[in-house]
């Protein structure tokens, strides 16, 4: 059940009242917890990797996977040929470029990455790509008409995304890029 909103969710600004959700509960945050123990040591490429240098973002960033060769290369036999051809051929056919951190190579299942939500957001397979929609285009979210400076949309009359980078960690398959 939603508790109804108190007087201090309530925003009034020279108008109508408005009315925000109450502030969520921490303890249902549950992304926040991140994983424990030395779990990227299952993947070949990071099995000598101690724990500071696996955390460290630069050391991340050096190691990303950007391509099929590189994917194979990282997790060797840890998934069956058939779906290393078939990302091989997802990232050959990919709309975007392919960027995954070592630690979500390291967080997907492997036994199973078909059905793996990381490996679904990050890794492309040629079997589940679909035509492109004959109305995309390089701005399909027409984010420049909601673009007052380089680096900074603000469609929202309260919210803003602040762009500080020309580049991502990790190039998400449903990026609102």
């Amino acid at each position: 059940m939603i508790d109804a909103p108190t007087e201090s969710h309530v925003i009034k600004a020279g108008g109508p009242s408005r009315r925000h959700k109450p502030p969520v509960d921490p303890a249902t945050l549950e992304h926040r917890n991140l994983r424990q123990g030395e779990f990227w040591r299952a993947v070949p490429a990071y099995r000598d990797v101690d724990e500071a240098t696996f955390l460290d973002h630069l050391w991340q960033a050096r190691h990303s996977v950007k391509t099929a060769d590189e994917l194979l290369e990282t997790i060797k036999d840890l998934a069956d040929p058939s779906f290393i051809a078939d990302a091989r051929d997802g990232f050959h056919r990919a709309p975007m470029s392919v960027r995954v951190s070592p630690y979500a190579i390291a967080a997907i299942d492997w036994n199973k990455p078909y059905s793996d939500p990381i490996r679904t957001q990050f890794i492309p397979v040629g079997s589940k790509l679909l035509r492109d929609h004959p109305r995309l285009t390089l701005d399909s979210l027409h984010e420049l008409d909601d673009s007052p400076v380089p680096g900074l949309t603000h469609r929202y009359f309260d919210k803003a995304l602040f762009l500080p980078l020309s580049t991502c960690p990790v190039y998400c398959r449903f990026c609102t890029r």
